[in-house]
C-alpha cells in the first residue's frame, strides 16, 4: 500500500511538471513568434532614399550622392543595406566612393518608418579621401552615432596634395563619452595601429 501511494505521488508530481513545462514552452514560442514578427515587419515597409538621405544628413552630416538600392536585413542585427554608395562628410573633409553602407537600426524604434533611428553606421569596402586639414572637423561633424569603416582604402591629403595611403583600413569613430578615432591597416606593407 505504501509503494502504491509513493508511485501515485510521483506520477502526480511528474504530471504537474509536464504541465509547467508545456506552459513555458508555449510561452517561449509565443515570445519567439512575436519577436520574429516584430523584426520582419520592416521588410514590408518602403524605406525611401530621400528619408535615408535626410536622416544621415541630420545625424552624421553625411551627404549621400548615390543610392542604387535599399534592402532590409534581419541578421545578424536589423539593418538597412545600401550597396555601391558614394557620400561625403562636410565639404572636402571626407569623400567615400563605391562603398557598401549598413545602417544598424535601433531595435526598440524599428517600426517608426517616418524617422530612421540607428545606433551605428558601417561603411564596408570602397575608397576614401581624408583631408588632414579638417581631421578635427571630422569628429565634430559625425556627432551622434558610431561610424565604422572596414576593408577601406584611405588616401590622405593635405589641401590638394596627396600624402600617403593606408590600404585594407579599419577606422572607428566613437562619439560617446570621449571623441576619438581608431585606425589600423596596411601602410607601406606594414601593419599599423593609431589611436
Amino acid at each position: 500500500l505504501i509503494l502504491i501511494m509513493q508511485s501515485t505521488k510521483k506520477l502526480i508530481f511528474t504530471l504537474k511538471d509536464q504541465k509547467k513545462l508545456k506552459f513555458f514552452l508555449y510561452l517561449f514560442f509565443f515570445f519567439f513568434f512575436f519577436f520574429f514578427t516584430y523584426l520582419c515587419i520592416p521588410k514590408l515597409l518602403n524605406f525611401s532614399p530621400e528619408l535615408i538621405k535626410e536622416n544621415l544628413k541630420n545625424n552624421n552630416n553625411i551627404n549621400i550622392n548615390k543610392i542604387s538600392k535599399v534592402s532590409y536585413k534581419i541578421f545578424p542585427t536589423p539593418r538597412l543595406s545600401l550597396p555601391n554608395s558614394d557620400f561625403t562628410i562636410g565639404e572636402g573633409v571626407l569623400e567615400v566612393s563605391n562603398s557598401d553602407i549598413e545602417i544598424i537600426l535601433d531595435i526598440s524604434k524599428i517600426l517608426n518608418f517616418k524617422k530612421i533611428n540607428y545606433k551605428k553606421l558601417l561603411v564596408n569596402k570602397g575608397t576614401s579621401k581624408i583631408n588632414l586639414n579638417y581631421i578635427n572637423l571630422l569628429l565634430t561633424l559625425t556627432n551622434k552615432n558610431k561610424l565604422t569603416f572596414s576593408e577601406n582604402n584611405i588616401f590622405f591629403f593635405q589641401k590638394e596634395k596627396f600624402l600617403f595611403e593606408i590600404s585594407n583600413a579599419f577606422i572607428k569613430i566613437n562619439q560617446h563619452k570621449k571623441k576619438n578615432i581608431i585606425l589600423n591597416g596596411n601602410f607601406l606593407n606594414n601593419k599599423i595601429f593609431i589611436k
